[in-house]
């Protein structure tokens, strides 16, 4: 299977030999492969999967839509089954976080939540900073929208948000502030 970044759909990126695995969410399959160790997860059998038809998938090509989370796979040709290999636009955990953030929120926030449970499963030690298991800030250095109470990711979201603040008074903090601040005590 080759996978292509999602942005240059002729620029091929990474070349995995691997015939991929599926994984049951509900007792749908959803088409997954890893790559680097972390899993991806085809778009169109998480629309199928959650009951949304394939006009759902076109949030991903807004500009709203992290680049780093998604991916176009071309299946490998295969001499036995007859058809052209489709792309497919495979999705990180967190690609599935921001999807279903996009689409419905509410709907999807347990096929978000399942998604960052198998790829930590499969992916068990990733790096705390990795931006495809792990949200983090925007391009612009702003918070990602607040997620759903069943997505899996409002621990990692009050986190960010911490420490964005604890930041920005690590910015602010000079010698003359920090004794102003205790001067009164």
């Amino acid at each position: 299977m080759l996978v292509r970044d999602a942005l240059d759909r002729s620029a091929c990126v990474t070349e995995v030999w691997s015939e991929g695995f599926t994984l049951d969410y509900r007792r749908r399959p959803i088409r997954t492969i890893t790559i680097d160790g972390v899993p991806w997860f085809a778009l169109p059998d998480l629309c199928a999967a959650i009951g949304y038809d394939q006009s759902a998938a076109s949030v991903v090509s807004q500009p709203s839509f992290p680049t780093f989370a998604k991916r176009i796979a071309a299946e490998a040709v295969d001499p036995e089954i007859t058809g052209k290999p489709e792309n497919v636009v495979i999705l990180s955990s967190v690609g599935v976080w921001w999807w279903t953030h996009l689409t419905c929120p509410r709907k999807g926030q347990n096929v978000a939540a399942w998604a960052k449970r198998e790829t930590l499963k499969l992916y068990p030690h990733p790096e705390p900073q990795d931006p495809r298991v792990f949200i983090g800030l925007k391009p612009d250095g702003s918070l990602p929208p607040y997620p759903m109470k069943y997505s899996g990711r409002k621990t990692e979201w009050i986190a960010l948000n911490e420490s964005l603040a604890f930041g920005s008074r690590l910015r602010n903090w000079t010698p003359t502030s920090f004794q102003a601040s205790t001067a009164s005590y």
